[in-house]
């Protein structure tokens, strides 16, 4: 177990070194470099991502507490369609989550195997800006990965650490302790996270089809321009019994959608147009659609419903959800 100590030097700077167990002390001289913080922020981000899959975004979503937005492998780093100020806050919440989680583990690495003592807050600030920032300049969620997985070592090797190579130091208000980040963690989970997912629980449950394809297969349709078929998507809804009112499709403009029905079972073309469907706890929800290509689009980009946002009431509030459709089985080719 390696321990902190801090030198005042001459010129009245703190330094911080690290010792460990019956080894040898590790100045600021010796801090790591880019390649070896990589390594250390590879194995943080698997780690996370790991945890963040199998422990918490697969038990919340089992027990109905969150609902993923897609069933892209990247949801879990934002579960939610950011469409409003309420949904908004609750992404926040949950990137301070993963920030701290990924910056926690990154940090413990770097004391472990490279015998400094990064600042804590500093570390979940590197974590939180080479994460998400790559969002905002590519929609792919390979190069999102792909950008994060060069930046974090990068980012964190300038804002953890100053010219000299040091542990940057920051004051004392600044720096996180323990008890700090744990309050700030239950607030983010319990004032921001669970309000909204328990009021917004719809995830992407599977897609259908009713027309040239075998129902959940994943596949794209291939169809003839101006051939309508029928479609459908399912969503799964969470613990708390709902009545939802009507649905919007959001999709491409090389098609064209007539024909929406719900239901709670798949069978688009008996489903109810317009009338307000009740969905249980845990229960499912079926939208039906019948879609056309007006033309034909890139042949290497399919081409169709890409959200479905959702109105619906709820303990006696009106409410609404846009949930991303990942899966192929809402997409069209065109067959020439």
């Amino acid at each position: 177990m390696p321990l902190a100590l801090a030198v005042r030097c001459k010129n009245g700077r703190v330094s911080t070194a690290v010792v460990r167990a019956g080894g040898s002390a590790f100045s600021p001289e010796r801090s790591p470099g880019y390649w070896r913080l990589f390594r250390s922020a590879t194995l943080a981000q698997v780690a996370g991502g790991f945890v963040l899959y199998f422990v918490g975004s697969l038990t919340l979503w089992l027990t109905g507490l969150v609902g993923l937005s897609s069933n892209s492998a990247l949801a879990i780093y934002a579960p939610w369609v950011v469409d409003g100020p309420w949904a908004l806050f609750a992404s926040v919440g949950w990137g301070i989550l993963v920030s701290v989680l990924i910056g926690s583990l990154l940090r413990e690495r770097v004391i472990r195997r490279c015998g400094v003592v990064p600042s804590r807050t500093l570390t979940l600030a590197s974590v939180a800006i080479s994460g998400y920032a790559p969002w905002l300049f590519t929609a792919s969620s390979g190069g999102r990965a792909f950008l994060s997985l060069f930046l974090v070592p990068g980012v964190l090797r300038v804002v953890a650490f100053d010219s000299s190579r040091g542990p940057r130091q920051l004051p004392h208000g600044l720096e996180l302790s323990r008890r700090q980040l744990a309050v700030g963690l239950a607030l983010s989970m319990f004032a921001l996270v669970l309000p909204y997912s328990l009021l917004h629980p719809f995830s992407v449950h599977g897609t259908g089809s009713s027309g040239d394809s075998t129902a959940g297969n994943g596949s794209i349709d291939t169809v003839a321009p101006g051939r309508a078929i029928w479609l459908g998507v399912g969503l799964q809804s969470g613990d708390l019994p709902l009545s939802v009112t009507s649905v919007r499709l959001f999709h491409g403009a090389d098609v064209e959608i007539s024909d929406v029905t719900i239901s709670q079972f798949f069978d688009p073309e008996t489903g109810v147009p317009r009338a307000p469907v009740h969905v249980g706890a845990r229960g499912q929800l079926w939208i039906g659609y019948k879609i056309k290509l007006v033309h034909c689009p890139n042949p290497t980009m399919p081409v169709g419903v890409e959200r479905v946002r959702i109105d619906y009431s709820q303990l006696g509030l009106p409410l609404e959800q846009t949930v991303t459709l990942a899966g192929n089985g809402t997409l069209l080719a065109c067959s020439t």
